[in-house]
């Protein structure tokens, strides 16, 4: 695929993305847990499930929470293990795997992005 067509297809998902956040579709929290969290094949490995996983950790620590629950299908283990998840419990009777993920306090993080001053 052309560069062009890949930056297009690129921004197109990336425009999705924005949308099904401001409608609130693809990323949903409850509490400390992330309870869905949807990303269409069409748009895997471009970044997007990380995008939403950051906006969904961001509503979670703004609520006060220090840790960050959810039940990953076993397909997405590895996505989430990659980011800090780590396993909570036992495969549950529908094959979830119960994840959970320290976050980091808003004053660090804040820090860290605006590196050193």
């Amino acid at each position: 695929m052309p560069d062009i067509l890949r930056s297009a297809r690129s921004l197109e998902l990336m425009c999705q993305l924005f949308a099904a956040l401001a409608e609130n579709r693809m990323v949903e929290v409850g509490g400390a847990t992330i309870v869905s969290l949807y990303v269409s094949p069409a748009a895997a490995r471009l970044g997007v499930g990380s995008s939403l996983l950051t906006h969904a950790e961001r509503k979670i620590r703004d609520a006060g929470a220090s840790i960050a629950y959810l039940d990953a299908s076993p397909n997405a283990e590895a996505f989430y293990a990659r980011r800090g998840y780590r396993r909570g419990g036992e495969v549950k009777s529908n094959n979830s795997i119960p994840m959970s993920k320290r976050l980091e306090p808003q004053s660090r993080l804040t820090s860290r992005l605006s590196g050193p001053t």
